[in-house]
């Protein structure tokens, strides 16, 4: 009876392999959201604000789709690969020296069902380690600035520069989406959570979730929210951006401003309050 009811699903489906896109998208104001962008940042490190390139390089690649239509719904389910790395550079006499980079992997399963999407992963994230705010640190600084900075950091007992870290977690996340539209404009309020299995270092708590929402005018002008929990870092963590997207192009380059207030996500500063400004354009 089993097999009778699969094959008539099967048989009112369309299934499509390596094509279309995406039926879920990542949140756009998400730190961690694998797309194709570079942007110019800038915050605090030390005492001192810095500024440097966030570059990010990430794609989702459709491997099958399952579409099913009927009287009362549109139901579609679609598995992919999705990847990504995100790089931070400063500038330095023509040199670009690494500040950090983490890499991220993960097995989406996205469905929708009408205007209801979602997608189920299993994510992997990790960082690399390097020295290069240090090193724009010394460069804006002359040496007795920083001998000041560094006598008031002993008398306080603060390390002189914040420790690199290893930081690389598995994890499995559930994100729900709801578009509906007001006026013309868009609407999607969203709702994310996850549980990391295995972390390193291993003493990290590992719950987190959060939520959000993007509203989207027929100009193209956007707002976007991101807020969440995470365990890890025992901070709420809080990311906008706003700007302006081309949503007749099949890409959706967008050109924003970004803000984000929180624990630093990214790997080797993890733990590190962050208050960062930035503009951007990016791609999907």
């Amino acid at each position: 009876m089993q097999l009778i009811v699969l094959l008539s699903i099967l048989s009112a489906s369309h299934i499509d392999m390596f094509d279309g896109k995406p039926i879920y998208e990542n949140p756009i104001a998400w730190v961690r959201s694998p797309e194709i962008g570079i942007s110019i940042r800038r915050s605090e490190y030390r005492k001192i604000n810095l500024t440097y390139f966030d570059a990010a390089i990430g794609r989702i690649v459709p491997i099958i789709r399952l579409h099913q239509r009927n009287v009362y719904n549109n139901l579609d389910f679609q598995v992919a690969l999705e990847g990504g790395t995100w790089v931070l550079l400063g500038y330095d006499n023509g040199m670009f020296p690494l500040i950090t980079q983490d890499f991220y992997f993960s097995i989406p399963l996205m469905f929708k069902i009408n205007d209801l999407s979602g997608v189920l992963k299993w994510n992997h994230i990790s960082s690399h380690r390097s020295e290069g705010f240090d090193i724009l640190w010394k460069k804006v600084l002359t040496p007795e600035e920083r001998y000041k900075i560094e006598r008031t950091e002993r008398q306080e007992n603060i390390s002189i520069s914040l420790p690199t870290k290893n930081y690389s977690r598995d994890f499995v996340s559930l994100d729900l989406a709801y578009e509906f539209y007001v006026d013309g404009d868009t609407i999607k309020p969203y709702i994310q959570g996850g549980y990391i299995y295995k972390i390193f270092p291993r003493y990290l708590k590992r719950w987190f979730y959060g939520g959000g929402f993007e509203i989207k005018s027929q100009k193209g002008l956007f707002s976007a929210t991101d807020i969440r929990y995470n365990q890890d870092t025992n901070t709420t963590d809080f990311a906008m951006q706003i700007g302006w997207e081309l949503q007749n192009h099949s890409s959706k380059p967008r050109f924003c401003l970004n803000y984000y207030n929180g624990s630093d996500r990214r790997g080797q500063f993890l733990g590190r309050y962050q208050k960062e400004v930035g503009i951007g354009i990016y791609v999907r």
